[in-house]
C-alpha cells in the first residue's frame, strides 16, 4: 500500500537538503520554497471570514489572492509583520491551519476590525455539485504584513502556510 506520509516526509528531506545546500553557496543568505514567485501572477480565491458577511456591499463574493509558502518565507525576503507574529516550525505538524494577510486584506476586508484571531477560508469548486461551492478548512489570521507584490493587482491578498507545499509544490 502507499503511505502519504512516508511520501511527504521524503519529499520535505529532499528541499530541506536543497535548501542547505543552495545557503552554503558563497553570498547566499537564504533560500526557501514558495508555489509561486513574488510579483508573478497568483491565484485569486473565493473567501469567507468568519462572523462576516460572505459578499461585499455591492453584492460581491469576498476575494484574495493566496500565495502558499514555507513557513521561513517571510524572513528570508526580510519581510517582518507589523501586527502579530510570523509563521513558525510549530505551524507545520499543527492541525490548526494559521494564515498571514496583507494590509490591505487588513483595511478592504475587514473593516477597521483587528484581524488578529479572526478565522478565514477558501470557498472551493465541489465536484459533487459543480453548482455549489465547498469550504475548505479554517485558518487563524496570526500576523499582518505591508502589502506584498503578489502579482499584478495585489490590493488584496493574503499569504497562506498550511503545511501542504511539500507535498504538492505549485498546487494552490
Amino acid at each position: 500500500t502507499e503511505n502519504p506520509a512516508g511520501d511527504a516526509r521524503s519529499i520535505a528531506a529532499i528541499y530541506d537538503e536543497m535548501k542547505r545546500r543552495v545557503v552554503a553557496e558563497p553570498g547566499v543568505k537564504g533560500a526557501t520554497f514558495a508555489a509561486q514567485f513574488p510579483g508573478a501572477l497568483h491565484p485569486e480565491l473565493s473567501i469567507e471570514i468568519e462572523g462576516m458577511p460572505s459578499t461585499s456591499k455591492e453584492g460581491l463574493q469576498l476575494r484574495a489572492q493566496r500565495a502558499s509558502v514555507d513557513p521561513d518565507f517571510l524572513s528570508v525576503m526580510g519581510v517582518k509583520p507589523y501586527i502579530g507574529r510570523d509563521f513558525h516550525s510549530g505551524d507545520v505538524n499543527s492541525d490548526a491551519g494559521v494564515v498571514i494577510v496583507n494590509e490591505s486584506f487588513a483595511r478592504v476586508l475587514m473593516g477597521g476590525r483587528s484581524p488578529l484571531g479572526q478565522r478565514v477560508r477558501y470557498l472551493g469548486y465541489n465536484p459533487d455539485d459543480p453548482q455549489t461551492v465547498k469550504p475548505g478548512p479554517w485558518y487563524e489570521i496570526v500576523g499582518v504584513v505591508k502589502d506584498l507584490t503578489l502579482g499584478a493587482d495585489h490590493r488584496i491578498g493574503g499569504l497562506n502556510f498550511s503545511g501542504k507545499l511539500q507535498e504538492q509544490p505549485g498546487i494552490y
